[in-house]
């Protein structure tokens, strides 16, 4: 139960908060190398496909659970 909660927590952080906010000036080091290779838009899409495979481990996590 509590792994699904982190997990559908990390998710809403990866959707609304880094993804919504993709400004060079708050990227650390890492980020700033992503983005020098793929782009904005490629770092986008890429928080965006890591939310939503957070968001179904979570809903992995509720179902087992909850049907145990």
């Amino acid at each position: 139960m509590i792994g699904g909660i982190i997990l559908l927590i990390l998710a809403l952080i990866c959707w609304f908060g880094m993804a919504k906010a993709p400004s060079d000036e708050s990227a650390t080091g890492f980020v700033k190398m992503f983005k020098a290779i793929f782009g904005v838009k490629g770092y986008v899409i890429m928080v965006k496909i890591i939310a939503v495979i957070c968001l179904l481990a979570s809903f992995s996590e509720f179902y087992k659970y909850f049907t145990k």
